[in-house]
């Protein structure tokens, strides 16, 4: 059988070697043209170049390349469902891993109906993309790979076909994975979320069942394992997914799956983090990286909603804020949640506080004036000023790594835009100064460039530019939808939240907008606010469930591996990880 990557090398060498055809020595220039025509079709015979309406044979397709039979919209998610009063039911198209290498896109279009979808890959393959179809459409699929050159295949919609699994994490054979790690298996389509138990899903350790829990997300295609205690050490385990798991109309998985895989042989370095935890009436809790020794810091000491923990460049105390007299005030409690002390407390709003680099400051929001302004304090409440005493609004505070500057957003010309000014409020300078609406600066740790979402069409997209304003670059050029850029500590990427498939998930990218990455590939969860761990090797996240009402904390390795539910809480939210800084 020919290699699809041979397949569409040849063609694009032809594509160039063609531009202008140049006869062969001694043979007619028409009758060497003829012959080279009969010797490229010869040549490709393999590759699976046929007519539109031809479909490939499955020995011309990739590995585990596969469409699905139709789901009819009644019994699809809802999100899907919603998607075209037309549709009258759907086809899902997805490729495990290593199934196309080097692929960094894939275009997915009904020839029947016309409609089209587009799918971002990862490890050469991708996870199931809803299409509009009717059994016995022909669809199209075109990859797009990363040396620019396209590969076509056509697959006919089958009248009935058995699910399967496109991927798991672990996959099989890992090695070093974390204790703490919640299983997900991802389906080739919507599956019976009564028969994705533990009876169907298990974990096994030296063929001994481990006790845990079984969910499936709302869409159906994710399901999870969530081990109740952590697992051993340098372990051995096997991920079983029996062909008791069906799904929505009956069918049996192709084959049951058996994943094995190793734990990590010693527990990682410590690391804390403090949070947000509970609904409504919450405290700042801390915990270690793996989830163990949660407390909660300040639960007899503050009456109202604690948010947005922010720890001290010192990692000896922790800002946040609250609101015990309804209205928000700034608060600093030492790192083990005593002497707590309210900073602000007037009867104004105050909030997103951000500490100054030194420690010795901390600059804020607030609207006691009537609008809102940025103001700065000393770290223990004293000498409150108005920095930009501006009739707009004022707001996303950042310190420049050095201290001698402070991003922030404003809407004193018409729009928000990105500005600079000195730590007592001189020398304001517009960095953007541009029609659109930008907001939310984040300096590099370094403090030569500036990273912030810019609404320049309908959708917000992530920029980057020089700490002067020149340079200025959309990383994400539409593609996304992204917010909430974190630089690592080393300052050569860039995590961040984009809603592109229809949920929200942790992305990562280069600094420059290159090796873009989906971190998280959660089918059936919206992840938001990303938080590099200060040695970067960690990513604390925020997560829920679609259709649950909680968030938990979650954790992953920098390259989105070993991700871990650290709360387990499944009644209130657990939200804003914040790092202890390292001493």
């Amino acid at each position: 059988m020919t290699d699809h990557r041979e397949c569409r090398t040849r063609s694009q060498s032809w594509n160039r070697r063609t531009e202008r055809p140049r006869p062969s020595r001694g043979i007619p220039g028409g009758l060497a043209r003829t012959l080279t025509v009969l010797a490229l079709l010869a040549a490709i015979a393999g590759c699976g170049e046929r007519g539109p309406s031809e479909p490939d044979s499955p020995q011309n397709l990739p590995p585990d390349l596969a469409v699905s039979d139709t789901i009819g919209v009644g019994g699809a998610p809802t999100y899907l469902a919603a998607q075209s009063a037309a549709d009258r039911s759907l086809t899902y198209v997805s490729a495990s891993p290593g199934s196309l290498p080097g692929a960094v896109s894939v275009t997915i279009t009904n020839l029947a109906s016309g409609s089209s979808e587009v799918a971002l890959t990862w490890d050469g393959g991708f996870d199931p993309v809803a299409l509009s179809a009717e059994s016995g459409d022909e669809v199209e699929i075109v990859v797009k790979f990363s040396d620019g050159t396209t590969a076509t295949y056509r697959m006919i919609v089958p009248p009935r076909r058995r699910p399967r699994v496109v991927r798991t994490r672990p996959p099989k054979g890992e090695t070093d994975v974390v204790i703490n790690a919640t299983m997900i298996l991802v389906f080739s389509e919507p599956m019976d979320g009564s028969t994705v138990t533990t009876a169907t899903v298990q974990l096994l350790h030296d063929g001994d069942p481990v006790e845990g829990s079984v969910t499936l997300s709302e869409n159906g295609l994710q399901g999870e394992f969530v081990p109740v205690e952590r697992l051993q050490l340098g372990g051995d385990y096997t991920l079983v997914i029996t062909g008791g798991v069906l799904d929505v109309d009956g069918d049996p998985l192709e084959e049951e799956v058996r994943v094995t895989f190793t734990t990590e042989s010693s527990p990682p370095a410590s690391s804390y983090l403090a949070f947000a935890c509970g609904s409504n009436s919450g405290y700042i809790c801390g915990m270690n990286a793996d989830g163990t020794d949660w407390v909660n810091l300040n639960n007899t000491t503050s009456p109202g909603n604690d948010r947005f923990p922010k720890w001290s460049p010192d990692g000896s105390k922790i800002a946040f804020m609250s609101n015990p007299d309804d209205n928000w005030d700034i608060f600093v409690m030492n790192g083990d949640g005593t002497d707590v002390v309210n900073l602000t407390n007037l009867q104004s709003d105050d909030l997103g506080h951000q500490w100054s680099p030194d420690g010795s400051k901390i600059a804020f929001v607030s609207d006691r004036d009537g609008n809102w302004e940025i103001y700065v304090m000393n770290a223990d409440g004293s000498d409150q000023v108005n920095l930009t005493q501006s009739p707009s609004r004022d707001g996303s505070v950042a310190w420049s790594p050095d201290g001698s500057k402070i991003a922030f957003m404003s809407e004193r010309d018409g729009n928000g835009e990105i500005y600079v000014m000195n730590p007592d409020g001189t020398g304001v300078t517009n960095l953007t100064n541009t029609g659109s609406n930008e907001g939310g600066p984040v300096w590099s740790p370094d403090g030569s460039k500036i990273a912030f979402v810019a609404w320049t069409a309908e959708w917000p997209d992530i920029y980057v530019m020089n700490a002067d304003g020149t340079g200025r670059a959309n990383l994400t050029n539409a593609r996304l939808t992204g917010a909430y850029p974190a630089w690592s500590p080393d300052g050569s990427k860039i995590a961040f939240m984009a809603n592109r498939d229809y949920n929200a998930e942790i992305y990562v990218m280069n600094a420059d907008g290159t090796g873009l990455m989906n971190l998280t590939r959660s089918l059936g969860h919206e992840d938001t606010g990303p938080a590099w761990s200060p040695d970067g090797s960690l990513i604390a996240f925020e997560s829920h469930a679609q259709g649950s009402g909680n968030f938990e904390i979650y954790v992953m390795k920098a390259d989105g591996t070993g991700v871990a539910n650290l709360t387990k809480s499944q009644l209130v939210d657990e939200d804003n990880p914040a790092w202890r800084p390292q001493r």
